[in-house]
């Protein structure tokens, strides 16, 4: 983050994208500066959630089968 005009800004930083294990999010613009590729990181973000959701639908069955198991 950043100050701009007395506004905080967020950004990222594409070498901490990069190092984050998503270096396709990540394009070379010249002079070995980096650019993040914000499309990218939104497509990520996505999959990411879709992701942990199963993961929480997952553990919350587990979760109602054991309930039932001790209900027994």
């Amino acid at each position: 983050s950043y100050f701009d005009n007395n506004r905080t800004r967020l950004g990222l930083i594409a070498q901490e994208v990069q190092s984050a294990g998503l270096p396709d999010a990540v394009l070379p613009i010249g002079n070995g500066l980096l650019q993040v590729d914000f499309d990218a990181i939104t497509v990520a973000t996505i999959s990411a959630v879709k992701e942990l959701d199963l993961k929480i639908s997952d553990f919350s069955d587990l979760n109602n089968l054991e309930k039932d198991r001790k209900r027994k």
